[in-house]
């Protein structure tokens, strides 16, 4: 049987980016306000001086 977990942690996905989700995710403590912990609060904010953006690919879907 499936196992439900309330979501009470850190929401910042574990899985490599572009893989089929697994649904794990960080679970650590979330920072006020976020849904992230302070770790990964700072990561989900970009600096587009230093970083560009880069376009939605969304993943083609299987046959």
């Amino acid at each position: 049987m499936l196992e439900i977990r309330p979501r009470r942690g850190c929401l910042w996905p574990m899985w490599p980016h572009g893989d089929r989700p697994n649904h794990e995710y960080c679970g650590d403590r979330r920072a006020v306000g976020s849904s992230y912990c302070d770790q990964h609060k700072a990561k989900s904010i970009r600096d587009l001086e230093i970083e560009p953006r880069q376009p939605f690919i969304p993943r083609k879907k299987a046959a």
